[in-house]
């Protein structure tokens, strides 16, 4: 099983996720917060990320290149504001085809082997642009949960 449960929703300038991981909160943390895990799921199908650097600490920064299938790509790049390891974390994001968002991961243990992660990614310029993200990190989501089960 690669989830247990999930929820989604889109406003004006934001998109919320709530999904229940079947694995540890450890394994999902580190899965946001490796750079060769995060690496593994992050972007639409079919993206790939061919490199990733994160420094994780208050004041660090992150950036990363995700290429399309058809090897376009795009940098994203980002800052941690806030880190209470393993159970939270925001960010900023800022990629070239949009301006600076915010991210919230938090993430909440279940029992030893369910993770319930509510994530939020605000900031968006239009309602557009977050339904965007929502398709996007839904994708996403999808490829975590799969990297999950394969450990």
């Amino acid at each position: 099983m690669t989830d247990i449960e999930s929820r989604i929703e889109t406003d004006a300038l934001g998109v919320t996720i709530e999904r229940t991981f079947a694995a540890a909160q450890a394994e999902v943390w580190q899965a946001w917060t490796d750079p060769e895990r995060f690496g593994r799921w992050y972007g639409p199908q079919g993206f790939t990320i061919p490199s990733v650097e994160m420094d994780v600490r208050v004041g660090g920064e992150y950036s990363l290149t995700m290429r399309s299938p058809d090897g376009w790509e795009m940098r994203n790049v980002g800052a941690f504001q806030e880190i209470e390891a393993p159970d939270r974390f925001v960010a900023t994001m800022s990629a070239d085809v949009h301006d600076e968002t915010a991210i919230e991961v938090r993430l909440e243990a279940l029992d030893d082997r369910r993770t319930r992660v509510t994530f939020r990614h605000s900031g968006w310029a239009s309602e557009e642009m977050a339904q965007g993200a929502r398709g996007g990190w839904t994708q996403a989501f999808d490829k975590l949960a799969a990297d999950l089960i394969g450990d």
